[in-house]
């Protein structure tokens, strides 16, 4: 496993098969870009009573975005909430960065999540053209 582009930030008890999650989007997501923000970090807050996991991107230091996944999200099952976090923390790197994230190899648009047997980057033009598991996007080049 490679080391983690992007620094996420969990409660301690939160188990680390977690934070190892978060970061594999954030990193699918970073990796076409040649130059991440100098301070970006996602944090994870404990719900506590809440019915809400909040989840807060930081840009150079700044708030830039955050939202809350339904606590419920959790007992979906593994591959169904890496689809939902992954496509959450799309939004708001394309948002921050103004481009494709994770670029669709070839195309001009974003790599869409999606469950199939697993939780996919899949072309939403061609399904067939390309797709790959979230968590292992990587740049040819």
């Amino acid at each position: 496993m490679h080391p983690s582009r992007v620094p996420v930030r969990c409660p301690d008890h939160f188990p680390d098969g977690f934070r190892r999650l978060v970061a594999q989007i954030a990193d699918d997501l970073a990796a076409a870009l040649p130059r991440l923000h100098p301070e970006l970090r996602v944090e994870i807050g404990d719900p506590a009573d809440r019915p809400l996991l909040a989840c807060t991107v930081w840009f150079d230091h700044v708030r830039r975005a955050a939202f809350g996944l339904p606590v419920r999200m959790l007992n979906a099952g593994v591959e169904q909430l890496r689809r939902n976090l992954a496509e959450r923390l799309q939004d708001v790197f394309i948002e921050e960065y103004g481009r494709p994230l994770p670029p669709c190899p070839g195309h001009e648009h974003p790599l869409v999540p999606e469950v199939r047997d697993a939780a996919m980057w899949v072309c939403p033009n061609d399904p067939g053209h390309w797709s790959c598991r979230i968590g292992d996007y990587r740049v040819d080049g």
